[in-house]
């Protein structure tokens, strides 16, 4: 007897830590495709569920971080992660802490030379998910930002291709016209770089000037194509859209004409 009972609670205790087949068939298994979540202040979260043989994957993650308040310039960086790995409905056997549900959604994301990322939470349904993850303790405090966690509602939702690599094209401005460069990376979704360059045509400038951001630039690209950053006292928009084309507009400092600022419009396509 002193012999049985211990196998008999070690076959018990693999129960319940280890993943019931039957309980992981009764949750249904989320969509495939790409997911996008919006977190508070609209903080970005994005990635893609594949499959692979019989499991479900996770490609082309990337996470938008807190780095000032919400209504200061830059508020947010967003950043892509080069390995991922997916735990939930879908995905391998693996082993259960106590306390585990079926529908439980682990993400475990790393790059070099950076602290792993975890994300957790939980399928809602086929279609919705809640994930969540820690902040980190120098995301300024009482200005709007959870105090802990940051919180996201993810769902499947199309995402207007936009390819990677550098897109180039034209500004304009009042009186001057330039460049402007644009460097796409994480599958569409980050742009990494923006240059415009100015040169003046007419009026009191000295030459023409530009500005620009990164790299990295870290600006996200919403599933809309829309992105947005600022750098050397200018701000910019632009929206890829679904005919390759980018378009945008921006406001910097009147290199052709007085010393405020003035507005421009930038278009650009992916270089060949």
């Amino acid at each position: 007897m002193s012999q049985v009972r211990p196998l008999a609670a070690a076959a018990l205790l693999a129960l319940v830590v280890l993943s019931p087949a039957g309980a992981s068939r009764r949750v249904p298994r989320p969509a495939l495709g790409d997911w996008e979540g919006v977190g508070p202040h609209g903080l970005p979260l994005t990635f893609v569920l594949a499959k692979k043989g019989r499991k479900i994957v996770i490609r082309n993650l990337a996470v938008g971080f807190p780095v000032n308040c919400p209504k200061q310039p830059t508020p947010t960086v967003a950043i892509a992660f080069k390995v991922a790995t997916y735990g939930g409905p879908g995905a391998p056997p693996r082993v259960r802490l106590p306390g585990w549900k079926p529908n439980d959604i682990t993400i475990f994301a790393t790059n070099p030379h950076q602290f792993p990322l975890e994300i957790d939470g939980r399928l809602i349904s086929h279609t919705r998910a809640v994930l969540s993850t820690g902040l980190a303790p120098n995301v300024p405090k009482n200005c709007g930002w959870p105090k802990k966690r940051v919180t996201w509602n993810v769902r499947p939702r199309h995402r207007t291709p936009v390819a990677a690599g550098n897109w180039t094209g034209t500004a304009t401005v009042p009186g001057g016209t330039g460049t402007v460069e644009v460097q796409v990376t994480a599958a569409g979704r980050i742009v990494n770089l923006v240059v415009v360059t100015i040169d003046c045509t007419s009026g009191e400038g000295l030459g023409g000037g530009g500005f620009g951001s990164g790299p990295p630039a870290e600006e996200f690209v919403a599933s809309n194509g829309a992105f947005g950053g600022w750098g050397s006292g200018a701000h910019w928009k632009g929206v890829f859209g679904a005919n390759g084309v980018l378009t945008g507009t921006f406001t910097a400092t009147d290199y052709c004409g007085t010393a405020g600022q003035i507005t421009g419009s930038f278009t650009a396509q992916r270089a060949p």
